[in-house]
């Protein structure tokens, strides 16, 4: 199985949205798997985010084809 990094195909743009979100809430974003915090921020950046596509909002996940959709 070919290696995963999700963060080299979600577009600048919506990492950006992401990073926001958490800075104005106080999360750093990065995170070691360490910290117990990572889950708290992926729960916040969670609802966040589904607010914000309940509310018309778009988000583009990925700059190219995944190989299910090739």
């Amino acid at each position: 199985m070919d290696s995963f990094d999700l963060n080299q195909d979600l577009l600048a743009a919506t990492i950006s949205f992401y990073a926001e979100l958490l800075t104005a809430r106080g999360f750093p974003i990065e995170f070691l798997y360490s910290d117990i915090r990572h889950k708290t921020a992926y729960l916040f950046l969670q609802q966040k985010v589904a607010d914000y596509l309940d509310h018309c909002g778009e988000i583009s996940l990925f700059n190219r084809l995944c190989s299910a959709e090739e």
